[in-house]
């Protein structure tokens, strides 16, 4: 019987053998270029989520300086009131000339 299923499997061998050779050379290509479609694919990816973090990065810098902006154009509209400047300077502890600075030191905070 080993002789009979051994002839078989020779035989079976040599009808198939030069197809089988293209078959697995075609699988390897395939596998092959499968593999490289998935690292351009997934260095794409990459790229694109490097992208969308530094794109929420850049809108959160955005709306802080916004904010900054929008405080920044408050104190100069209120810096150009007519008494502006001088409120600015008091609050720094400036005093105009022949003034005497007071300071009053021992009150109960207002937040009681």
């Amino acid at each position: 019987m080993s002789s009979h299923s051994s002839s078989t499997s020779r035989r079976a061998r040599q009808l198939a053998g030069p197809d089988n050779r293209w078959e697995r050379m075609f699988r390897v290509a395939l596998v092959a270029g499968l593999a490289l479609m998935a690292l351009l694919y997934g260095s794409a990816l990459v790229g694109i989520v490097g992208t969308t973090v530094d794109s929420s990065g850049s809108s959160k810098q955005l709306d802080q300086l916004k904010r900054e902006h929008s405080a920044l154009v408050a104190k100069q509209r209120k810096l150009q009131g007519p008494n502006g400047v001088e409120v600015e300077a008091r609050r720094l502890g400036m005093v105009k000339p022949g003034e005497v600075p007071v300071v009053v030191t021992g009150l109960r905070s207002q937040g009681r």
